[in-house]
Order: C-alpha cells, then sequence, then structure tokens
C-alpha cells in the first residue's frame, strides 16, 4: 500500500537508538531467503530500516559462520535479478 501512512507505516516500528539512527528500523526481523541456483534456504535475523511505506533496506553483512544470505544476494547480483525475501515480524522462537 502506497499511502501516505499506510503499509510499513502502520507498523509500530521504533527508533532504536535516537540520534544515531537515520530512520526507523524492524530489529527483530527473521529474513528468509534462497539460493537461486541450489534452493537452500538461509534465515537470519537482520535489522531493517524503513525507507517508504512499501520498501525495507536490510543490510546482510558477511561475517564469520553467517556468510548464507551474502553470498546468495551476491548470485542474484550476477544474475541481474531481485533476491525474494520473506521479512517476518514477530515470529515466536523455540528453543
Amino acid at each position: 500500500m502506497r499511502a501516505p501512512n499506510g503499509g510499513l507505516k502502520s507498523l509500530p516500528v521504533p527508533i532504536s537508538t535516537p540520534g544515531y539512527d537515520a530512520a526507523p528500523y524492524l530489529t527483530a526481523t527473521l529474513c528468509i531467503t534462497a539460493d537461486p541456483e541450489t534452493g537452500v534456504r538461509n534465515m537470519g535475523t537482520y535489522r531493517a530500516q524503513l525507507k517508504a511505506t512499501d520498501r525495507l533496506g536490510v543490510r546482510m553483512a558477511a561475517r564469520i559462520g553467517a556468510p548464507a544470505a551474502i553470498c546468495t544476494g551476491r548470485t542474484y547480483r550476477k544474475l541481474k535479478k531481485p533476491m525474494p525475501i520473506a521479512i517476518v515480524v514477530g515470529c515466536a522462537r523455540r528453543w
């Protein structure tokens, strides 16, 4: 929804660190991606910046032990295709 106060804007997205964040961020998201060549799925927790009522910016930084989403993103970039992603907000976690 592209209404000025609709879509993502209707969610209670906080500014976690006032004075430091450039915009509101969803901070407890579960981001799900899949490799376009193998179909292998990756799930990770990444901050998602609210950029517009219909757009989020997600920075998936590569680090030791968690490079899968970055590799998936690079593969999509080589294929010149947008990377589909599912972002789950408020999911329950089971131990």
